[in-house]
């Protein structure tokens, strides 16, 4: 075999090196790009900027869409495009309608306090509890209106029939069980525990865990010995040991860090922090809050393994490439911050206002999010959901991408300096729905279970 001359030797290398350099400045990639450059890749998935979706390989708005999509037939949530829309009994519906807002099914109505929603005479209304039905009764939901009829007072729904109830008030006596007839359940100050009626610890008192306990079981400081039953979760600012003792409960606004409740995502530019999630801009660079500033090639350059608790994930890139392309031979820049901070400012504020926890999750088209026509996103926290949106498109515009100013449905006119909506423990509630001044507590947990079921076979 002839010997390759090193003048040729040389040049293979060159052009190795060569091919080699070309292959690493091919690595930036983005889900964002322009209307042609998506119908020129005809990729699917989430590239629109903020105010479309991607539908039939184009962005389109998300007004059209779900105009287009609301009430007509689909097999699964996907099918209606938008994460604020899903499918229910065959129906694309959206999940953010408020009481009053127009409806056309349940399925839209959020759940409002205690009580379910539901369309009636094509609004949401809040049902009302009337107890009329008497023992030996079927126990069933009203569905030429928006009342559910339960049992009588002492009594309560089990198996489907309203059964009398026996109260029993000693400690050691035999519960949830049939006794003559009657259902047996403790009286106050006890809860029923394998069977039995045990005490309730009173605020103050030394515990081991909640179920024994009239509130939360939780130690109140560092030099506390023991835990004691507490009326309420840890408020922000408030000793803590672990998220959960944090409220307000189910919420997951609130974090526990440093043995102290402060909100997700609430940690200024310039502080001090120990993870992403602390920060208003999502980003924690060497143990400070700051804004993210450098380029990239894929999303985790931005913020390496960003929010496991929340929705965004890494599927929602950060990293966008010049020229609103989906790939570029030149390094992108990372968008200046997550935009966390204001997300979670406006869910802030819908469970200070409204007592609800965000009705649907970021799917689909990932960060974009609005029904016109609903309480929640026109009402008390349009500000906060605009302030939201006018952030990611400053991020946009930071990258030299063409971006609208305007949102159908909002006021985009909002400052969007950072600021943090603290988190109530106690929401603004709307007013009770129970018709009876008999319905105790007892009632509420059957009521609670009977309507659960009776929606789920509605």
């Amino acid at each position: 075999m002839q010997n390759i001359s090193s003048g040729a030797t040389l040049l293979l290398l060159i052009c190795s090196l060569a091919l080699v350099g070309f292959l690493n400045a091919q690595s930036c990639t983005s889900f964002f790009a322009s209307d042609d450059n998506i119908a020129l890749y005809g990729k699917t998935g989430n590239k629109c900027l903020i105010g479309s979706v991607f539908n039939s390989n184009s962005c389109k708005k998300i007004s059209d869409i779900f105009t287009q999509k609301r009430g007509t037939q689909c097999s699964k949530s996907s099918d209606c495009i938008l994460s604020v829309m899903a499918c229910r009994n065959g129906i694309c519906v959206s999940e953010a309608r408020y009481t009053g807002d127009n409806c056309i099914s349940d399925s839209e109505c959020v759940l409002t306090g205690s009580m379910p929603s539901v369309c009636y005479a094509g609004k949401c209304r809040v049902m009302t509890v009337e107890q009329t039905l008497p023992v030996g009764g079927v126990c069933f939901k009203q569905t030429n209106n928006y009342t559910i009829s339960t049992c009588v007072a002492d009594s309560t729904c089990y198996n489907s029939v309203c059964m009398a109830t026996n109260t029993k008030t000693a400690v050691g006596a035999n519960c949830s069980m049939i006794e003559d007839g009657k259902l047996s359940v403790c009286g106050s100050g006890l809860i029923c525990s394998t069977n039995q009626c045990v005490a309730t610890l009173n605020i103050g008192e030394t515990c081991t865990s909640d179920k024994t306990c009239v509130g939360i079981c939780r130690k109140t400081s560092a030099s506390a010995v023991a835990s004691t039953c507490q009326s309420k979760l840890a408020a922000a600012g408030e000793y803590c040991v672990s998220d959960n003792e944090c409220g307000p409960s189910g919420v997951k606004l609130m974090m526990c860090r440093n043995n102290q409740c402060v909100r997700r995502n609430s940690v200024l530019n310039g502080k001090t922090c120990s993870a992403n999630d602390e920060c208003f801009s999502g980003y924690c660079n060497n143990t400070v809050c700051a804004s993210i500033s450098k380029s990239c090639k894929v999303s985790t350059d931005c913020v390496p393994s960003y929010n496991t608790v929340n929705e965004m994930s890494l599927e929602v890139d950060y990293c966008l490439c010049p020229g609103s392309n989906i790939t570029s031979t030149s390094s992108g820049s990372c968008m200046k911050t997550t935009c966390e901070g204001f997300r979670i400012n406006f869910d802030a504020c819908l469970w200070n206002q409204y007592g609800l926890v965000r009705p649907f999750k970021l799917t689909n088209d990932k960060r974009t999010f609005i029904d016109t026509e609903s309480t929640l996103f026109k009402g008390k926290c349009a500000r906060q959901l605009a302030q939201y949106y006018k952030c990611m498109n400053q991020n946009f515009a930071d990258a030299n991408y063409v971006v609208t100013s305007s949102f159908q449905g909002l006021d985009m006119d909002v400052d969007i300096v950072p600021y943090v909506e603290q988190v109530q423990l106690t929401p603004i509630q709307p007013a009770s729905s129970v018709n009876s001044g008999s319905f105790n507590f007892i009632s509420a947990i059957a009521l609670a279970v009977f309507v659960a079921s009776m929606l789920i076979l509605h």
